[in-house]
This record gives C-alpha cells, structure tokens and sequence, in this order.
C-alpha cells in the first residue's frame, strides 16, 4: 500500500465532524472510502473500503493473527516452495520468535533447502527517510548481503516524494494449489514482537492469513509490484539470482479441482 506520514490538513479535515472522500491508491489500484471524519479527540477515522480492483470472493479460510509473536510463529511454519514477502519498516535486531534467529538467517536457510525466495523491500526518498528504520540498500546493505552470501533476491522500490510503501505481506508456495498468504501492519521491528496480553510489552498489531481464491490476489499484486519495481534497472535495485527476472502473471480463478483452503501438506 502506498502511503505517508498524514496530517488532518491532508486529509481536508478543518473543524469537527467534517466529512471528505478519501482514495487510496494500492499499487495501481484505486480502493474507495466512504467518508473520514474527524473524531471528537481531533484523530481522524477512515470507514473500511467500499470497493478495490479484487472482488470478493468466497470459499477462503481466513485466520486472525493477533500479535507479532503469534503471527510470526505461524508465518515461520515450513515452506515447501517459495517465500516471497514485501517489507516496509525493517530492523536489523529483529529476530524470528524461538530459534529462527534474524530475517536473513531464516530466508538463507530457505534458500539451502531450495526454495525461491524474493523480498521487495521499500526504498525511502529524502523526503521520507526519517519515518523509520528501513533496508533500503545503500553499499552498506549490500556489503552485508555480500558476507552473508545471501541468495535470496530481491527488488527495491520507492514511491513519490514523501511517500511510503506501507505494504507488509507474505506469499507462501506462490502458485500452488496450497499457497497460503499473510496480510496486515506489523513490521520487521522488535518493537513489533508482542503477545496477547502485552505483559512483557510490544505493539498490538495484527495479521490476517488467507488460503483460498483471495490469497491468489495477494500472489498477483506481489508479481505486478516485483514486476514495476521502481529500481528494477538500477545497478543497486536488485539483488540476487532472480533480482533482473520478472515474474508471470498469475491467473486469478483457481483452476478446476485444485486443492482448496486448509489442504496445506
């Protein structure tokens, strides 16, 4: 998703109670809000989408992930095939609940057992490099990849001006009649790893796995954005065996017969 850093000004909200149509733009795809209305506390709350370019569609199974210690559990299960993921915000002493150890310790060992892994990164402009800590591949990432001898691949790329490509999500066996995706807002930041309860601290967030037809959504928007990468053919906008390949484009009915939500292997 593409967003930025939003003041009330921005969203056209000036006194209180006043109404504005708001638009997002995911990658290319315009979703509609209803209205955003400036609460009584001065925060501006934004009804959920009425509309968006995938329909929806039925026959998924679709489990709530609350907290990053429990989605990150789930979402480190085994692969079989392929991992591919979108990051946002990432933290270079984030590491995996247990003993899954950093991001790249786990996408390495991926890739020993043979799978294809990809990762799409965002890359801030000036304008918004100060939101957070990110990966965004400057020489000095990259000399890290390079003594890790990491063979995942990856894509980066920015948006406009000061805004953010705010998408977290992961795709699990893309392709497969089990492919299982992640969708939601926590980051790859320890500040993220909290469990329900929060008695040791940590951010509340969530995220959302989906198998079915719609997962097969989330699969065609990772190929339209690793495919439209904005550093696609930079020198430092790729990276790794696949990093200059582009993707096909999935189809987006599940065919006849295939296995549907909860035959994971």
């Amino acid at each position: 998703m593409t967003g930025r850093q939003t003041g009330l000004a921005d969203l056209g909200l000036t006194g209180p109670y006043h109404p504005v149509s708001v638009h997002l733009i995911v990658r290319g795809m315009l979703v509609t809000q209803s209205k955003a209305t400036l609460l009584s506390d001065g925060s501006a709350h934004v009804p959920a989408a009425l509309a968006g370019s995938y329909p929806a569609r039925p026959g998924n199974l679709v489990r709530p992930l609350v907290d990053g210690v429990p989605a990150f559990q789930r979402i480190g299960a085994a692969a079989h095939y392929s991992i591919w993921l979108t990051v946002a915000f990432y933290a270079s002493d984030f590491t995996f609940p247990g003993s899954s150890g950093t991001l790249f310790d786990a996408l390495d060992r991926a890739v020993e057992r043979g799978l294809d892994v990809r990762i799409i990164f965002w890359r801030p402009n000036p304008e918004s490099s100060g939101y957070g800590r990110t990966f965004p591949g400057s020489e000095a990432d990259r000399d890290l990849l390079r003594a890790r001898g990491s063979r995942f691949s990856v894509r980066w790329d920015r948006t406009r001006a000061a805004y953010c490509q705010h998408q977290k999500s992961w795709v699990i066996d893309a392709g497969q009649p089990f492919e299982t995706t992640f969708v939601g807002g926590i980051n790859l930041t320890t500040a993220a790893l909290g469990s329900p309860g929060h008695r040791d601290g940590g951010r509340h967030d969530l995220y959302v796995e989906v198998s079915g037809p719609s997962a097969t959504d989330v699969h065609h928007n990772f190929v339209q954005r690793w495919n439209e990468a904005s550093e696609r053919n930079q020198i430092d906008g790729v990276w790794g065996p696949y990093g200059m390949s582009r993707l096909p484009l999935v189809h987006l009915h599940r065919k006849p017969g295939a296995a549907g939500p909860g035959d994971r292997p």
